[in-house]
């Protein structure tokens, strides 16, 4: 569809099911701000129809929708003030797709982007215990404990994910990068 189209029913950027989730019924795309003003103060009935939206998703959802609203619903609670729902509602994704590598892997980044390292290493070591050769578990697992200042670690796991996937321009640049912060720019090259 269109963006015209999609500024018309209200979903620009995929905020209209987060406002239908809190009881509002946006007719074109309103600000945060807006859309929080018209759930009318009602965040707990939001929480409980995301966390619901989570609960009966079926396990087999096709990627893009999974992508697309359940792996974004913890971020959209943190956006909106809501962190304990947040995680809530992050744990609760990890254990129902737990089976999972690539959706374990969007809890993990979840938390990544939150720079909450230890709980980011935890889902990416699940992952790699799911699929050992998953390039891009490594690199997340890199990346959390870059964040946790474990440099060794983190030096390691992004050699190997550079091994299992020679062509990782973000890899090989993180791994530079890395080396470059730890006086040895030899090792960037």
């Amino acid at each position: 569809r269109s963006p015209a189209f999609r500024r018309r029913a209200g979903d620009r950027d995929g905020n209209r099911a987060f406002c239908a989730a809190f009881g509002t019924r946006p007719l074109r795309r309103l600000p945060d701000r807006q859309c929080a003003d018209r759930a009318d103060g009602d965040a707990d009935n939001g929480i409980k129809q995301l966390m619901l939206a989570i609960d009966e998703a079926d396990i087999g959802i096709s990627d893009k929708l999974f992508k697309g609203v359940i792996a974004q619903i913890p971020s959209n609670l943190y956006l909106r003030g809501q962190s304990e729902a947040s995680f809530r509602a992050a744990s609760t994704i990890e254990t129902k797709f737990g089976s999972n590598p690539n959706r374990l892997l969007e809890v993990a980044r979840f938390y990544i982007g939150l720079e909450r390292g230890d709980e980011a290493a935890r889902v990416a070591e699940q992952v790699i215990k799911l699929a050992p050769d998953m390039a891009e578990a490594h690199r997340v697992l890199a990346l959390s404990r870059h964040l946790n200042l474990q440099l060794d670690e983190a030096t390691s796991e992004y050699k190997r994910a550079i091994e299992l996937d020679p062509t990782s321009r973000i890899s090989k640049s993180s791994l530079a990068d890395l080396s470059r912060a730890s006086g040895k720019p030899e090792e960037a090259l």
